[in-house]
């Protein structure tokens, strides 16, 4: 099955402008612009604010992978702290992009910042991009697919935000996804780029 094709209509706001409203130079560099429009059918202007970060550069999150002895592939999650939800969560690698870096040498250098797990950038491939959240986000992801050996073992001593890490069968973590034991949306969404391509036979 595949979507419909649908001749879009006009977009229903015409955009007659953008401004910076506020931006702070922490480790997330999050700006906020305004963006000014107009209704088309009414006339009316409507404003709305967009939050993007490190300059807007493409974020990854790593889909890294490993072959277990039955041939199924694990995935890599980590037990994280978020201070926005005040609770700990399973979640996928991920983290913003640096200036100059492609998608993949991002989700390589994340990986291996949050596991110690050394990858090959040229081995790495961008499954899809996909948005967090178009309604206030103004951010581009690239779901990163890092095969990387059996024996590969996690290393990296865990500071405040990250305290445990391990490899999960595919078929284990669609059960907790299914128990409502996986709730970060980019985790969630990455993983289903996975599976549908896997079952697709596209990995």
């Amino acid at each position: 099955m595949s979507l419909p094709e649908i001749r879009d209509d006009k977009p229903p706001l015409d955009v007659v402008g953008e401004h910076e409203v506020f931006s702070e130079n922490s480790t997330a560099h999050l700006t906020v612009r305004e963006i000014c429009t107009v209704n088309v059918a009414s006339g009316k202007p409507i404003m709305f604010h967009v939050v993007s970060t490190k300059h807007g550069n493409t974020g990854a999150v790593c889909m890294a992978t490993k072959r277990t002895d039955t041939g199924e592939h694990a995935i890599l999650l980590g037990r994280h702290w978020r201070p926005s939800v005040n609770q700990w969560g399973w979640e996928l690698p991920r983290g913003m992009g640096e200036d100059g870096e492609t998608p993949c040498q991002t989700a390589v250098r994340e990986l291996q910042e949050e596991t110690g797990i050394v990858a090959d950038a040229a081995q790495a491939r961008i499954m899809q991009y996909m948005h967090a959240d178009t309604g206030v986000l103004r951010d581009n992801i690239a779901v990163v697919h890092i095969p990387v050996p059996q024996d590969a073992q996690c290393t990296h001593q865990h500071d405040w935000e990250l305290r445990y890490m391990d490899w999960f069968p595919l078929t284990e973590i669609c059960d907790a996804v299914a128990h409502d034991e996986l709730q970060d949306g980019i985790t969630l969404a990455a993983l289903m780029v996975f599976n549908s391509r896997q079952r697709g036979g596209a990995l």
